[in-house]
């Protein structure tokens, strides 16, 4: 922070912002998944070929998009919930390969009074095996990825069958971002119309003009 400052005075204003708002050291672990990614990328994937179009047909072919893009998942999460479908197309599969890939591991020590195990992974490349410390009732593991993604690791997968948790220790609060909820896709379902975009569009006169200064580091 003090080369930013150095660079740049006007950038001090970045020690006044809560840590947890900007970096995942200081988050509690609620940023998972796609929150750890570069959200940016994902975007230009889905307005591939809109650039270097005129501004009116850029923000025709962005609104158009976005909200075929919504429609799109909106159908899949019905189809999900019609079929009893508890968690996401995505977090599934992920969860079930980690369930095939703990069946190579192996737990060597197991506290039951503090829920914590140390798991032994087995090579199969001839790379060697690694050791892993995971602690279910901290939903942690040190390799990482229950952190990471918000969902179990196979570590901890392993471990927890040989707990009395079962299963269930696999799915933590955080999962529950996965879960779909038939409550929240009801404002979703009516037809996204773009007549009904444009009357809350506002005038570009109403929007006040940038003061920011750009400065080149």
């Amino acid at each position: 922070m003090e080369e930013i400052k150095s660079l740049n005075p006007e950038a001090d204003w970045l020690g006044n912002i809560d840590k947890t708002q900007w970096t995942l050291a200081h988050d509690g672990g609620w940023r998972t998944g796609i929150l750890t990614t570069n959200m940016s990328e994902a975007v230009n994937g889905v307005l591939k070929g809109a650039r270097r179009l005129p501004i009116v047909p850029l923000v025709e072919i962005t609104l158009n998009r976005s909200a075929q893009y919504f429609l799109q998942r909106t159908a899949r999460a019905n189809r999900m919930v019609m079929d009893n479908q508890q968690w996401a197309d995505y977090a599934f599969r992920l969860f079930e390969a980690r369930q095939a890939e703990a069946i190579h591991h192996i737990v060597q020590k197991f506290d039951y009074n503090q829920q914590s195990a140390s798991v032994i992974t087995l090579s199969t490349t001839g790379q060697g095996s690694r050791t892993y410390v995971v602690k279910l009732r901290q939903q942690m593991c040190s390799c990482g990825k229950w952190a990471t993604h918000g969902i179990p690791c196979s570590h901890a997968i392993q471990a927890s069958r040989h707990s009395c948790m079962g299963r269930s220790i696999g799915i933590p609060f955080i999962l529950s971002l996965c879960i779909i909820r038939p409550s929240e896709l009801a404002e979703d379902r009516d037809e996204m119309s773009q007549r009904e975009y444009e009357t809350k569009w506002i005038n570009h006169r109403d929007v006040p003009a940038n003061n920011i200064k750009l400065t080149k580091l």
